[in-house]
């Protein structure tokens, strides 16, 4: 399918928004932006305000489909689908959805109704017999560029270890605030044993998500962490950006571990071959994040941290060991990539019959 028969709908003021303009995508394809409600399952006044958004959301969504009339709708699903998955029901306009997690969140399970195929990035159960038609397992998409691991990545000693930290596209305040912490050798001096074993530096990198960077405890540790060390022959270096764009592909490739939620990222993670430490968001819809997260530790592809247990002596340990062991990482590394589906995007076009 050419470029110039493709039409994008974004939400407006999120990480889609700034990944189109950021790569200057808006000059490949054209796309459009709206507002989003959200559905919100607890009591926020904002629902009252919201109810007339996603009608305004209804209404435009008809009329775009209305006067553009495409053949068919594919979707990932979530808040901005929702009124489109809806229009092109009573349009009579094929819908295609796809869902990223092992568990259908609440925008999801209401388009699955419209949609007329859903490929999903697990195997789903407890789906019903007369249902198991509709679904198809492909896996999720994942750009070319995380499978493309850089020559001689794999078979060089890096001069350090290389740990990203990031959650997700809006980043997570909890994992911000707990790495600052963990990386301050004043307050893990266990990390001093881990430089002696790995004889190389450790360089850590926090990906903190808009507003939520904090220069002043960077500049903080990075004072501490040079005085403890001194005398050392190697550094503990912690830096820290608000978002990522062009330069995530390189950056995960260039690290050896990665601790992030569990959401879709798992799948880029698994192409690019990477150790991975999942610590999944508590309040995640339909809590999907915690069922990704069990679904790879089955699997022993992955660590798992509970949030409540971040500042605790046990996971202490168990990352310490894990930052000393090369063997360990490359054992990770190796299963969470077995779980990898370079045709997910082939096999959803054949679905489509495009």
């Amino acid at each position: 399918m050419k470029a110039e028969n493709l039409h994008f709908i974004i939400a407006d003021n999120n990480a889609d928004f700034r990944y189109f303009e950021s790569n200057d995508l808006y000059k490949k394809f054209t796309y459009s932006e709206y507002s989003v409600a959200k559905l919100r399952r607890y009591f926020s006044w904002q629902n009252f305000f919201d109810f007339f958004v996603f009608f305004k959301n209804i209404v435009q969504s008809f009329l775009f489909l209305l006067c553009n009339r495409p053949e068919k709708i594919f979707s990932k699903g979530g808040f901005v689908s929702l009124p489109f998955g809806i229009s092109a029901f009573f349009l009579r306009i094929p819908f295609f959805l796809h869902e990223t997690d092992s568990a259908m969140g609440l925008s999801n399970r209401i388009l699955s109704v419209f949609a007329k195929k859903v490929f999903t990035g697990f195997p789903l159960q407890n789906i019903k017999i007369s249902e198991r038609q509709k679904y198809v397992f492909v896996g999720n998409p994942v750009r070319a560029e995380f499978f493309n691991i850089p020559i001689g990545k794999e078979n060089i000693l890096p001069h350090s270890l290389n740990i990203l930290i990031f959650g997700g596209s809006q980043g997570a305040k909890a994992l911000n605030e707990w790495a600052r912490d963990f990386f301050d050798i004043s307050q893990n001096q266990e990390l001093l044993s881990v430089l002696e074993k790995i004889n190389k530096n450790i360089e850590v990198l926090i990906v903190s998500g808009k507003n939520k960077s904090n220069s002043e405890k960077i500049k903080k540790i990075t004072e501490i962490n040079n005085k403890f060390l001194s005398t050392s022959s190697y550094k503990i270096i912690v830096k820290e950006v608000e978002f990522l764009t062009s330069d995530f592909i390189n950056v995960i490739h260039s690290s050896d571990i990665v601790i992030t939620r569990a959401g879709g990222s798992i799948a880029e993670l698994s192409a690019a071959k990477k150790c991975v430490v999942l610590v999944p968001l508590p309040t995640s819809a339909n809590n999907h994040q915690q069922k990704n997260a069990d679904y790879f530790t089955s699997k022993n592809a992955v660590l798992q941290i509970q949030e409540e247990n971040l500042y605790t002596k046990e996971v202490n340990k168990m990352l310490n060991e894990l930052f000393s062991s090369e063997k360990k990482q490359k054992k990770l590394s190796n299963k969470l990539s077995e779980f990898s589906c370079p045709h997910a995007v082939e096999n959803i076009i054949k679905g489509l019959n495009i």
